[in-house]
This record gives C-alpha cells, sequence and structure tokens, in this order.
C-alpha cells in the first residue's frame, strides 16, 4: 500500500512521468534487490562449504571443486525468502500502466473495482505477485492518486477502528479454533480491519513513541533482513548440537524468535 501511494502520488499521466519513476525504481528495487541477494546467497554458499569441507579439499576418492563447479553451486543457493515482497513489486511496477488507465478513469470508484477482486476467488497469473499485494498495492495507489493525506478525521474514529480490529481477531480466533470451517472472508475482513486500525491506534501513540518510530525507522530494512538466512542456519546447527527434546525445542524457540 505504502509503495502503490508513493508511486500514484505524484503521478502524471505521461510516459515521460512513468519512465522516470521506473529508473527511480531501478535504485530502490532492482539494486537492493541484487545486493541482498548475492548476501544471502554468499551466506548460504558458506554453510553448505563449512558442511562440506572434504568436497572443497577433496580427498583420493573424491576430486576437489574446480572453480566451475564453485559456481554453479553459488548460483543454485537459494535466496532470502523474505525478498519475495521486492519481486512482488518489480512486477507490479510492470503493472503500472494497467492500475493508472483504471484509477483515471474510475477516480475513487476504483476502491470499489479492487474490493471486489480482493473478495473473490480470482487469482494472479504469477506465484510471485499474489492477489492480495497486488489489491494493496492498488488500494494505495488509488489514495496516492486522490492526494489523500492519510489523516483520521476525529479520535473517536481511530479507537473505533482498533476496537473493530481486536474484535474481529479475537472473534477469528476463536472460531477457527473450535468450528471448522471456511473463514477466508472473515479473514480477508481482518487484515483490511488491521490496517485502518494500527493506521488509527498510531496517531494515538504518545509523542515519544512517535519521535522513536522516526528516529529508528530508517533502519527496518535491515532488521527485517537480519533474520534469514542466519535463522535458518542458526537452527540447523543447534539441532545439530542438540537432541530434539520438549525443553531443546522450546528453547531454541523463544531464543531464536528473541534474536529475531
Amino acid at each position: 500500500m505504502a509503495s502503490g501511494f508513493l508511486f500514484f502520488f505524484a503521478w502524471r499521466p505521461s510516459f515521460e512521468s512513468w519512465l522516470g519513476k521506473m529508473r527511480k525504481r531501478i535504485y530502490t528495487l532492482l539494486f537492493p534487490y541484487l545486493v541482498w541477494s548475492v548476501i544471502g546467497m554468499t551466506l548460504n554458499y558458506s554453510d553448505y562449504l563449512a558442511d562440506n569441507l572434504d568436497r572443497v579439499r577433496g580427498s583420493a576418492e573424491t576430486p576437489a571443486l574446480t572453480f566451475f563447479d564453485a559456481a554453479v553451486y553459488f548460483f543454485n543457493m537459494p535466496v532470502p525468502p523474505q525478498l519475495w515482497f521486492l519481486r512482488a513489486l518489480m512486477l507490479m511496477m510492470l503493472c503500472t500502466p494497467l492500475v493508472a488507465l483504471v484509477i483515471c478513469a474510475l477516480k475513487r470508484y476504483s476502491f470499489l473495482l479492487v474490493l471486489m477482486v480482493y473478495f473473490s476467488k480470482i487469482e494472479t497469473p504469477w506465484d510471485e505477485l499474489s492477489k492480495s499485494a497486488f489489491c494493496f498495492f492498488s488500494l494505495g495507489a488509488v489514495l496516492g492518486y486522490l492526494r489523500h493525506d492519510l489523516t483520521l478525521p476525529e479520535r473517536w474514529v481511530q479507537w473505533s477502528l482498533f476496537a473493530l480490529w481486536i474484535s474481529l481477531a479475537t472473534v477469528y480466533s476463536g472460531l477457527s479454533l473450535f468450528i471448522q470451517a471456511d473463514y477466508t472472508f472473515l479473514f480477508h475482513c481482518l487484515v483490511l480491519s488491521g490496517i485502518t486500525g494500527i493506521w488509527g491506534i498510531y496517531d494515538l501513540l504518545p509523542v515519544p513513541a512517535l519521535d522513536w518510530l522516526s528516529k529508528y525507522s530508517p533502519y527496518r530494512f535491515f532488521i527485517y533482513m537480519a533474520s534469514e538466512p542466519l535463522l535458518t542456519i542458526l537452527r540447523f546447527r543447534y539441532f545439530e548440537t542438540f537432541q530434539h527434546t520438549q525443553s531443546v525445542n522450546l528453547f531454541q524457540h523463544f531464543g531464536l524468535s528473541l534474536s529475531r
């Protein structure tokens, strides 16, 4: 939603404007994706080499890895899974002309179309770009095109949205625990209420909390990228060292959760 809002907030329906925005996304999407992919692949590769030192050194039975073999293994290493959203955003950039045409034609009624698609069973043809990701980007795009100031009018509205989110989360959790049924529609409502609920409660935070968030939010991407593949590597090493018991599993769960 934030990406859609920022892309369309200063939108000018021209090829030059679109091309300029695409150039900026090369630096803000493609380059970070390539850099963090290489970092993640390097960590996975280092872990692989640590597990296969005999294969690296070579022996009488097994020849040492050649440079070509090492390169093939490296480029087959998985990239950090949390980079899925950068891949999704890059696909969304290709769809922005179509999104722009729809928004320019329907204006604020685009909200209704996006919500209809969100609650429907329609799926996108790309695995990397889910229907939900497409819809949330489009919702942000509509807000950006309409130059919405992203403020909620009164405190009672903010508290009401927050209360609605908590209520729906409680109902959804209770029903899914005790009654087997299809709660897809309720889950979609829960997600939408969560977005507006967090949006509302943010304005109700005390000033020191807002100052703290403003100060440290520029570093959130580094925190996001610090989890994988490091946690997966640590988890494998942990279970190689200790036997599976309830206490060992519990310590692993809380220990790695805190490190995340």
